[in-house]
């Protein structure tokens, strides 16, 4: 028996295992699966992607019609997906840079009004903003019927803007091939122009014959007659605007969402990137006579990207898994059309298959383009924007004496200018803000009251606000969950303090306050009524939601993240796949997967409960992010912690255990803060597969006949101060801790 205690053999033995087991679940589960759709005379295979879709799609970037295949169809949501992704990523990038480089600025008002800007957007969940936006778009502008006319052939209503359109009448493929060769005749004439340049030290006029290299033939084709265009102009009907080009609500909602939630990572990015330079950089070329504009787009900006691409890269792979937030609002992106060939169909497990590939598939071309990008360097177009600025860097707190403190908001004409306009944006958003939540505002009686008020209508909040904290749970038993929300809360401020960590607190919570807090919400046992889970929602289902998914997905992360950095090769593969998949996909993914496939996996008789698949789902998709961050701490442990724990004659678990994990946990406590921060926030998307969270509650007293259409923005800026306060203080956690940490163990 002695091959039992040879390494190699032991090595062999756990992967053939693990191999063994991944084969025999992924076999049960396909059989499963099989039986079940047999039983329900569902056909599987992709043979379905070649019937006619038969439903239409309200906004197609090419061409579709309910009579072609199912395969046009998604190929569309593709299309729609992609679209609205890469504009949010381009204009929130722009954006971005600018709100960055103000958060820099010695202007104290300005940078303080680029923090807000930055705050207010991270810290509220962005299903929330599309809300918001699409209702006030609804709620705004007028019906079809009045449509306004802006301008000769342009018309806005709630419909969304129709706008004259622009087609080919002939020559389109000659026209798309001269744009094409402008194209290629403009990038090469900039490469020369830029190797001359660099070779001979002087400026050349490559960016004006570029462009006139880029313009030069189309226009050439125009002018011989060889294409022609056509107008396509808005006409005003009776119920609706037919012709032209629209610009649908859904369409703006989602975008609007999407490139200010670009623009607030896009900010903090740049800013970081642009910080670390040393302050040597910006003397040395000053001292060359460069003006502060040159300085930022020739010295500072090609070496801070590249610490700013890896972290763009991240910031646009979010920007096209959140598109799929789409189907919240009725844009037809990949995922509603996917929803609705499942519903159509029956083939979930094909369709969600489909749309996880092609989400994988966006995420590794983002990932090598960026990475292909970060490699050679790339100055990036957009990038020099932030030259238009021209604002000092510096301190963003104003200096201590007065006179310098009046410098910094007057001490030249462009700071003087900048504070005036600061100013005048914070009086007015002041006296708008003061005037809708106090002077127009409406503190009693009802609807009716509330209707013929400009201000804000805080009966509403008054009347709505148990059934939008706890949901549909019984009104009479509605102590039971705010007792356990106390709890918790109070439970959670006291784990807060480092002189109560220890495993003992580990205990604490395992047997005494979880335990708890499930006999309070569900009941059944010591005279307690039982409340089954579809009752259970608003606050108290988004705490446990975020809370037990990142408490149950810690030991699993730590887990994959052991396996990814692991020497034996099939573990390692197996963990990196499953972390790779995971994180290339939108978690509204996995939650289809939990609530639509995971009971075709069961045995007959076999139920699980909505809430707990989706639980489910939201631990399997923590798990995957604890996963890098625990890897990332376990390569900031030195080597020679592993090789003092073997010299002592420890296992490797054994210096896993007592050694080199709790320097790792210690390391990443902050960032899986920050980790808690984003999942509490994207509880949210549970309200697509049907729960109760806190902003559907929210959304659903918004619903009331009584109340519909009156109290829109009261109930969406409530709900977004709620999450603005719980992320804020989580955030002032996590710097505290980030300090505790550099302070003890520094």
């Amino acid at each position: 028996m002695s091959f039992l205690n040879d390494m190699r053999f032991r090595a062999f033995c756990y992967q053939i295992g693990a191999i063994g087991l991944v084969a025999i679940a992924a076999w049960t589960m396909f059989s499963t699966a099989s039986d079940n759709l047999a039983k329900q005379n569902i056909a599987t295979g992709f043979g379905f992607l070649v019937r006619q879709a038969g439903f239409v799609i309200s906004e197609t970037a090419i061409t579709y019609q309910p009579t072609d295949s199912i395969a046009r169809a998604i190929l569309v949501g593709i299309v729609n997906t992609v679209k609205v992704s890469l504009l949010a990523a381009i204009l929130g990038t722009v954006l971005g840079l600018f709100v960055g480089v103000a958060r820099m600025s010695r202007n104290p008002l300005l940078a303080r009004l680029a923090l807000a800007y930055v705050e207010v957007l991270r810290n509220v969940p962005l299903l929330l903003y599309l809300f918001l936006w699409y209702s006030l778009i609804i709620m705004v502008f007028p019906p079809v019927k009045q449509a306004l006319n802006i301008l000769p052939g342009v018309y806005l209503s709630n419909s969304g803007l129709a706008l004259p359109a622009v087609f080919i009448e002939n020559g389109a493929t000659v026209f798309a091939l001269f744009i094409c060769a402008g194209v290629a005749a403009a990038i090469l004439i900039r490469r020369i122009s830029q190797q001359r340049r660099v070779a001979t030290g002087r400026s050349n006029h490559g960016t004006a014959i570029a462009c006139l290299a880029l313009l030069l033939p189309p226009l050439l084709l125009w002018a011989l007659g060889l294409v022609s265009f056509g107008w396509d102009i808005p006409q005003a009907g009776r119920f609706r605007l037919t012709g032209g080009l629209h610009v649908r609500p859904e369409f703006v909602a989602l975008l609007f969402g999407l490139l200010l939630s670009v623009s607030a990572s896009v900010a903090e990015i740049a800013r970081a990137g642009i910080q670390a330079i040393g302050p040597g950089q910006w003397e040395a070329a000053a001292a060359l006579g460069l003006h502060r504009s040159r300085v930022m787009r020739l010295v500072v900006l090609p070496q801070a990207l590249r610490l700013i691409i890896p972290p763009l890269t991240n910031t646009y792979l979010t920007v096209f898994k959140n598109s799929s937030l789409a189907i919240a609002i009725g844009y037809p992106d990949l995922v509603m059309v996917s929803n609705t060939v499942m519903n159509q169909t029956g083939q979930a497990i094909e369709t969600i298959a489909i749309f996880m590939g092609v989400y994988l598939g966006l995420s590794i071309a983002i990932s090598l383009t960026m990475n292909w990008s970060n490699a050679r360097r790339a100055k990036g177009a957009l990038m020099a924007e932030t030259q238009a600025l021209s604002l000092p860097l510096g301190a963003t707190k104003p200096p201590a004496r007065r006179s310098e403190r009046f410098k910094a908001y007057f001490g030249t004409p462009v700071n003087s200018v900048i504070s005036l306009v600061s100013m005048a944006a914070i009086f007015f958003l002041g006296k708008l803000a003061f005037g809708w939540l106090v002077v127009n505002a409406v503190f009693s009686g009802d609807a009716t009251a509330c209707k013929a008020s400009s201000g804000a209508c805080w009966p509403f909040l008054a009347e709505k606000l148990r059934y939008m904290i706890f949901g549909f749970y019984p009104f009479e038993e509605q102590w039971r969950p705010l007792l356990a929300l106390t709890l918790f809360l109070a439970s959670c401020l006291i784990s807060m303090m480092p002189r109560f960590w220890s495993r003992a607190l580990l205990y604490v919570w395992l047997l005494l306050v979880l335990p708890v807090l499930y006999v309070l919400m569900a009941g059944g046992v010591f005279g307690l009524s039982p409340v089954p889970t579809s009752s259970w929602g608003g606050l108290p289902l988004s705490f446990m939601l975020s809370f037990i998914g990142l408490v149950c997905a810690l030991p699993l992360g730590i887990g994959l993240a052991l396996a990814r950095a692991s020497s034996l090769p099939a573990i390692r593969i197996l963990a990196v796949g499953f972390i790779e998949i995971v994180r290339g996909v939108p978690l509204i993914s996995i939650l289809f997967m939990a609530t639509v496939m995971l009971p075709l996996f069961m045995p007959e008789g076999v139920t699980i409960d909505k809430l707990l698949r989706a639980q489910v789902a939201i631990i399997i998709f923590a798990a995957a992010y604890i996963a890098e961050i625990v890897r990332g701490g376990l390569q900031d442990v030195p080597e020679g912690q592993f090789e003092a724990g073997a010299s002592l004659g420890l296992s490797y678990w054994q210096v896993m255990r007592k050694i080199v994990l709790p320097q790792a946990l210690k390391k990443v406590i902050p960032p899986m803060v920050g980790l808690f921060i984003g999942f509490f926030q994207d509880t949210t998307l549970v309200t697509i597969v049907g729960l109760l969270d806190f902003l559907d509650t929210v959304r659903s007293a918004l619903r009331d006949p009584e109340w519909q259409g009156i109290a829109v923005l009261e109930g969406y800026v409530f709900a977004a101060a709620v999450y603005f306060t719980f992320s804020a203080l989580m955030g002032l956690y996590s710097r505290f801790l980030e300090q505790h940490f550099r302070v003890t163990h520094g």
